[in-house]
């Protein structure tokens, strides 16, 4: 019986380790600072921004019919996507964006919020060219989709 508990203390043990729970030596501590994909913050943190227009495809005739917004912090971007809330990790490597596939609340939503979501957050998963220009931001996609962002103040809850 206590051999088994020892096998379980020890599985218990390399499993936390194997999670980076539980250092597995002092290597760990020494190791290279994160990548900016990983990092604790990124260089857009502390940024907000709301969606002003779209210049074509199946959110350009939706943007403005429910609030779009864009912020940065502790090196993950998020936002109001029309009907829920999203977030998700970002690299920034000179002007080239990208972020991960987002995550997001789960609030059901029909009608224009629904169909402002559904056409905004796969544009996320794409590789965006940011240019700004004086108090916006436009990013551009890969199909040359382009969607201007004008600065906003941080509201309190957004993140």
């Amino acid at each position: 019986m206590e051999s088994s508990r020892f096998g379980v203390v020890v599985a218990a043990a390399l499993a936390l380790a194997a999670c980076g729970g539980v250092p597995v030596s002092d290597e760990a501590e020494t190791a290279a600072p994160a990548s900016p994909e990983t990092s604790a913050s990124g260089p857009l943190d502390g940024q907000f921004w709301r969606l002003a227009r779209v210049d074509r495809g199946p959110l350009a005739g939706l943007a403005g019919a429910r609030e779009v917004t864009l912020g940065f912090d502790e090196g993950r971007a998020f936002g109001f996507s029309g009907c829920n809330r999203y977030f998700a990790p970002y690299a920034l490597s000179g002007e080239r964006l990208q972020l991960q596939a987002p995550g997001s609340t789960m609030m059901y939503c029909e009608g224009e919020g629904s169909a402002v979501e559904q056409a905004f957050l796969p544009l996320l998963e794409n590789p965006f060219v940011l240019e700004r220009e004086g108090e916006g931001m436009r990013l551009i996609a890969p199909d040359g989709t382009r969607l201007e962002f004008e600065a906003a103040p941080m509201e309190s809850g957004s993140r």
